[in-house]
């Protein structure tokens, strides 16, 4: 605890410290130092075990806009907090981190989660990513069909060379009939957006 202990006083009690350095964290990120690793270190605290769904909520944005790769692992687990604000949030951040990893954990939340506002971010977010060799990892090889037939519609959105003879295989074998319609579709660019963006 060393320098917030002695700013903020021993006789604090843990939650009251937790909570004043969340609150100093984004006062930091405010005024532009969300770079620096200590500022990144207490959003994240902020974001697992703040009680208050508002600030787990902004220290989630905060931690998208620090871009920090750090943050996807607990970004990833916040798209399991019981509240929908936080959740939303975590979508808009590992979009804004803009990783590759950030992927799967996205399309989990598309198709899992029961929240309308979830499935929108999640899946707006996956679009801007356009991380093509994450997307034809994902048809090649997820177990998944739904993020199959998912990755094949994305690679048709992407129109990228590297897409076609994944597509094309995917096209002709995949065992899902449901996957290999979209990938079908994408070849003949007929992919369809599911965001606004």
């Amino acid at each position: 605890m060393s320098f917030f202990s002695n700013l903020f006083g021993k006789r604090k009690s843990q939650t009251a410290y937790k909570s004043e350095l969340t609150v100093l964290a984004i006062g930091a990120c405010r005024r532009g130092s969300n770079k620096d690793k200590a500022v990144v270190d207490a959003l994240i605290e902020g974001l697992e075990k703040d009680k208050s769904e508002d600030v787990r909520a902004t220290t989630a944005i905060l931690i998208g806009e620090s871009r920090d790769p750090s943050g996807i692992g607990p970004l990833t687990k916040a798209l399991k907090d019981k509240s929908e604000i936080v959740r939303v949030a975590a979508c808009k951040s590992l979009g804004a981190i803009a990783d590759s990893s950030s992927v799967e954990p996205l399309m989990t939340a598309f198709f899992k989660d029961s929240s309308k506002a979830v499935q929108g971010s999640a899946i707006e977010q996956i679009e801007k990513l356009k991380a093509v060799e994450t997307f034809i990892q994902i048809l090649e090889h997820n177990s998944d069909e739904f993020k199959r037939a998912l990755a094949a519609n994305l690679l048709g959105l992407s129109r990228d060379q590297r897409a076609k003879e994944p597509l094309r295989m995917a096209a002709s074998k995949d065992k899902s009939g449901g996957v290999r319609k979209a990938a079908t579709m994408a070849l003949e660019g007929k992919s369809r957006r599911f965001s606004k963006a």
